[in-house]
């Protein structure tokens, strides 16, 4: 299920790369990715059908921010029309339609998505922003009572307006955060589910059928961690440097182990980082990175690290030991 959540975004991409006004300097190596595994062709054949089926983003009326960063795929594409015809490729769907103007009450939650490679921001009907990292998916409920949001994949900041009669409220997984007036992220992935708070105070739940509830209130300059299962939820931490710089663009890690970096790059592009030898995965990387640059990330990795770079035929960048050197353990 994950290999074909990933060819589905490859192939999105591709479609997305294509359809730029540049496109065609990349249909070599697109047919090099598309030949090299009939799954490939598979992928793109369905995202290429529901490209051409779907009108679900004419229909859209929720209020967004200009984005903070185009789609990797969209440098040089400056009309607007180009802009919705690449978030289209991309299959940035909003679905349903919303009127910011009305009251903030909808019967159904509203869902919101970014491409990959692509952070955007939507304001709320009462002030609140939420900004989305590359590949997120975001529920929205807002009702007289509440105002509820459900992570259902990637990673999203959080810019609440004060409202103490409506708790504003976060879940991801079985994690769930409870907020006023803060500023935090929400980081969904299958690995487990993270919450950082940058300004005022949060309090973060976790849920569980092996264990108790976990209850912690977070303060500002602190996060936290809860595994897939939700059965630990760590103790408060100190945000390592350079972790919430991804809306500028910049990734940062904090001795971070390679097999994470290189998948966090990965769901930023197609250009795809890959460690040949398993015994790489765990050396510790600490640095800041742009995020939509993979060539430039892999060369940093390989001066690190002593690796040799080799750019496969499907374009995907191989991380591997150089012959005869010695691998330093933490890079910086």
């Amino acid at each position: 299920m994950a290999d074909d959540r990933r060819l589905q975004r490859e192939a999105a991409a591709w479609l997305a790369r294509l359809q730029a006004p540049d496109g065609e300097r990349d249909r070599a190596r697109f047919e090099a990715w598309r030949n090299a595994d009939p799954a490939h062709a598979a992928a793109f054949a369905r995202v290429e059908r529901h490209w051409q089926d779907s009108t679900i983003m004419t229909r859209s009326s929720l209020r967004y921010d200009a984005p903070l960063t185009r789609p990797w795929w969209h440098v040089g594409a400056s009309t607007p029309g180009r802009l919705a015809f690449g978030c289209a490729a991309a299959m940035a769907l909003v679905v349903g339609a919303w009127s910011v103007s009305e009251a903030p009450r909808v019967a159904e939650p509203e869902r919101v998505a970014s491409a990959v490679g692509q952070r955007r921001t939507i304001r709320l009907p009462d002030g609140s922003r939420v900004t989305l990292d590359t590949d997120s998916t975001l529920a929205i409920h807002y009702a007289p009572e509440a105002r509820q949001l459900v992570l259902e994949q990637g990673r999203a900041r959080f810019t609440v307006a004060h409202d103490q009669r409506r708790p504003f409220t976060v879940t991801a997984g079985a994690m769930t955060v409870v907020a006023h007036g803060t500023i935090f992220d929400v980081d969904m992935r299958p690995s487990g589910a993270g919450v950082t708070l940058i300004q005022g105070i949060v309090e973060v739940t976790a849920r569980s059928a092996k264990s108790p509830e976990q209850r912690i209130r977070l303060t500002a300059g602190k996060q936290v961690t809860a595994t897939a299962d939700m059965t630990h939820l760590s103790a408060p931490r100190t945000i390592p440097a350079g972790t919430t710089a991804w809306t500028s663009g910049m990734l940062g890690f904090d001795a971070a182990p390679l097999d994470r970096v290189v998948a966090e790059a990965n769901s930023y592009t197609a250009t795809r980082l890959v460690l040949a030898d398993p015994s790489l995965a765990q050396l510790r990387v600490t640095g800041a990175f742009p995020a939509d640059k993979p060539e430039e990330l892999a060369a940093s990795l390989a001066r690190m690290f002593g690796l040799r770079v080799e750019t496969r035929a499907d374009g995907a960048i191989l991380l591997q030991p150089a012959a005869g050197s010695s691998r330093a353990t933490q890079g910086g």
